[in-house]
Order: C-alpha cells, then structure tokens, then sequence
C-alpha cells in the first residue's frame, strides 16, 4: 500500500536544465536530467528537449525556454546574432540579452552577470542552452526549486507575497497552540483490471503540546476487516491498547526519546511556511466572510511528506518511486481573525503501473481542527496503568 501511495505523488514532474558549454566546459561536467520537468503557474509543462545541469544551474534550449515563459514564437521576439553569438529576448516591455561563452548579459540594457555561461550543447544538432531561472525572473516569474521531488516550480510574484504572508501567519499562531483537537479521515479506491480494494482510515487525536500528553483513537478498514486502537502519550511512556489482544501495553522511554516520539506522533500536518507550498497555492473567493481560503493544485514534497506523517503511514517514503498521470488538489480553510487552520481537504486521483499492472487510484483526506487552547485534558486510564504490560521498545527514533 505504501508503494500505493507513492505512484499519486508523481503528478507533477519537473524539468531542471543545467549548463555546460563546449566553448567552457567539457561534456564530463553536463548532466542530463530528462526526468526533470517544470510546472508552470500550478500546470505541469512538458519539455522536447533534455534539460541540462552544469556547476548546479539548470540551462534550457533557448527557443523551448522562452516559449514555455510566454515568448513569442517567431524571429521577432527571439533573435540570435551570429556575428556576437548572441541571443535576445523580447517580450512586452523586457529585453533580455545572452551571449554564448560568456558570463555577461543585459536586462534592459542594464547589465548583468550569469551564474553560468549560457552553451551549445546536442551530440547531432547543437543547441543553445541558456540559463533557466535567471531568464525567468528576467520575465517576471517567481521561480522556486523544490529538490526532492526534482521541480522547478514558477509562480506570479505577487499571489506568491501574498500566500506566503498568510502562511508565515499561520506558522507562528499555531506555534503559540498548546492545546488542540484534529479529526482525520482518509479514503482510498484503488483498482486493477483484475481487484479493486477500498481502505477507509479515521482518527481522532487530543494534542497538549504544553505538557507532551496526547490521545489517539485509530480505526480502520483494511479489505473489509475493521481495526480499532487506541494510544495515550504521557510521562514519557506510550499505553496501546491492542486490537487483537484486549490488552493494554506500555512502553518506557528515556526523556530525549520521548521528546522525539511525541513529537513524531502529534505533528499532523505541520504549518510550516513552505515555499514550495506557497507557490502551488492561491487565494480564492469564500462565501464565509470568516475564513481565508487557500487552494492549489501542486502537489510538493513538502505536501506529500506532511500528509504521509499526518497520517502515520511513513513520512520517509521516495516521492519519486513511480509514477504517471494524475489530479492533485488541496483547500486550506483557516480563520481570519486567528490565523488558525480550521480544516484541509486533499483530494488525488492517479493511474500508475506497479509490478506490471495498471493501477487506477482515488484518495480522500480531511482533517478537521478544533478546540484550540481548549479546556480539555488528557488524561491516561487507571486501567491503563494499573494493568499495562511492559513492552521492549521497538521503535527507532531519528
């Protein structure tokens, strides 16, 4: 299932192009990253040709390149002088000019200095490669590099100031929580051509960060068999009781290792203010007057690694394990008197081959928050500690 979970992320592939030069840099230093693609205004963008990387830039075909940024296509808007080796960018009121071999160039006459020298670079039909993100902004866009999911991810500058405003709010009101609820529900459909199999996971957890106590009631649906467990965090020790058994189970940590622990459990989805986050969000129109809303379609490592640890199934799995096609979107509803998040809705489709089979995916998650700062307390059952069974801690801690 884990696997499962991993062909969803794959919906936003990106493309880094490097720099190298036959003029600066040998054919050792260039690497083609072809599994590298971009995503263009939250819209995944196919490149024709292989992207490059040189010295850590990424360089794109000159014509291909300035397409994608919104040039257009003809000898008026992208001119190349062979006299000077030059090539010049128009577009509105920007004219951006490189020269092949060289570091130096010019945004409106101004001049300006590369990271890395724009080359020729194709084994058949050399190509002009020209530094990506710096022709970018040249242009206007935000450009942001989220590494592990390899994504060159551009955004509009200022609907990326704004979200990332909001969220730097909400980052620091929810570090003043000490206390909240959350309600998580998760659906999964998936489907072969020979079974199709229905998850269903829900849970409900009281956090009191002030005094690292935490409830967790976990049920579950797998394949048609329904599972319950219930969990208590206090005192530096975790109580389970198990499913299967009845029984309650202790396990004993030394204080750093409950401090890990807990805070592993009680993270949900972290608020943290995440460009890559914000560049695949935007504010659009509510009809509650109380309530901020943010929606996006990107789905980041940052996204995917919070959901996974928000929902317990493996927040160190490879994003880029498999993949394929697919739908990815995420709503933020969050208070805007308090800057706290009131709920999530996540929402992927996606069709993958795993072990040779075609795989058609859906999954739902919303999770819920509430009471936040509330009265409430954890409080671990007597039965708990009166009849918990001492365990040998299994868990690794990182």
């Amino acid at each position: 299932m884990k696997k499962t979970l991993l062909a969803v992320t794959l919906l936003i592939t990106v493309v880094t192009v490097f720099t190298g030069s036959v003029f600066a840099a040998s054919s050792s230093n260039i690497t083609e990253k072809p599994d590298i693609k971009i995503v263009l205004d939250r819209v995944p963008v196919e490149c024709k040709n292989v992207p490059i990387v040189v010295n850590g830039s990424t360089l794109l075909p000159l014509r291909e390149l300035a397409v994608i940024l919104g040039v257009p296509n003809d000898d008026q808007h992208i001119i190349y002088e062979p006299s000077n080796r030059s090539v010049t960018i128009l577009k509105d009121s920007t004219k951006i000019t490189v020269y092949i071999g060289k570091l130096n160039a010019y945004i409106n006459d101004e001049s300006k200095r590369l990271d890395t020298i724009p080359i020729l670079y194709g084994k058949k039909d050399p190509l002009t490669y020209i530094p990506f993100k710096f022709v970018a902004e040249a242009l206007g866009w935000k450009v942001i590099w989220d590494g592990p999911s390899q994504t060159i991810l551009l955004c509009d500058p200022a609907k990326f100031d704004n979200v990332k405003a909001i969220m730097d709010n909400v980052s620091a009101e929810f570090i003043k929580v000490n206390k909240y609820k959350m309600d998580i529900g998760l659906s999964i459909d998936a489907a072969t051509e020979a079974v199709s199999t229905k998850m269903g996971i829900s849970a409900s957890s009281e956090i009191d960060n002030a005094n690292k106590k935490m409830h967790m009631l976990l049920n579950m649906d797998l394949l048609g068999m329904k599972i319950e467990t219930d969990s208590y965090y206090a005192d530096n020790a975790s109580y389970t009781l198990e499913p299967f058994t009845g029984g309650w189970q202790k396990q004993v940590f030394t204080k750093p290792e409950y401090e890990k622990l807990f805070a592993s459990e009680s993270s949900g989805l972290v608020f943290k203010s995440d460009d890559t986050l914000c560049a695949g969000l935007d504010q659009v129109e509510s009809s509650n007057g109380n309530e901020i809303l943010l929606k996006g379609n990107v789905l980041s490592s940052a996204v995917y690694k919070a959901i996974l640890n928000g929902q317990k199934l493996g927040g160190d799995a490879d994003i880029t394990d498999s993949v394929v096609n697919g739908d990815f979107t995420i709503e933020i509803s969050i208070d805007k008197s308090t800057y706290l998040v009131n709920s999530i809705l996540i929402t992927m489709k996606s069709e993958s081959t795993e072990n040779d089979a075609d795989m058609a995916m859906n999954m739902t998650a919303e999770i819920k928050y509430s009471e936040y700062n509330g009265s409430f307390e954890v409080v671990v059952p007597q039965e708990a500690i009166d009849n918990a069974v001492e365990t040998t801690k299994t868990t690794k801690l990182q």
